[in-house]
């Protein structure tokens, strides 16, 4: 599998979380900590991995800097949002509303990278490195 489907799966199963907590009520406080620990953990496991194995990459080798300069900073903001709202907690009257905004700039951020940084890296990656590049994140994944 390619580093593109590898990274669209990723992104599904922290689409996939934010609709499990979305979904789960303020009174179940144990299930809401749960899964919100549950894609935390994914969503920093998944911004390092793409950090280190595709941007990294990526960067190295597009003049496009600022595009992809602004997508690693969204990965500092969405790391710092994590931990603004772990140190709320689930029981915090903002927490709600802090989820919402932490999902809206996700989706933000998944979308753009879908559609254009996608596109940019295709004209930078053979179809052999984009393959590597899949290995790469998927050992990162097993062996963080």
């Amino acid at each position: 599998m390619d580093i593109y489907q590898r990274l669209e799966n990723d992104h599904e199963a922290v689409r996939r979380l934010f609709e499990l907590l979305e979904g789960c009520s303020s009174r179940a406080q144990r299930a809401r900590s749960d899964l919100f620990s549950s894609l935390r953990n994914e969503l920093l496991a998944h911004l390092l991995a793409e950090q280190e194995v595709f941007y990294d990459t990526l960067l190295a080798r597009s003049d496009e800097q600022d595009l992809l300069l602004e997508s690693v900073e969204v990965h500092a903001v969405v790391a710092r949002m994590l931990d603004d709202i772990e140190a709320c907690g689930v029981d915090d009257e903002r927490f709600e509303r802090r989820v919402s905004e932490l999902e809206d700039l996700v989706a933000q951020h998944v979308a753009q990278e879908e559609s254009v940084v996608f596109e940019m890296a295709r004209k930078h990656f053979s179809a052999d490195e984009a393959q590597k590049l899949g290995e790469q994140l998927q050992a990162h994944h097993e062996d963080p």
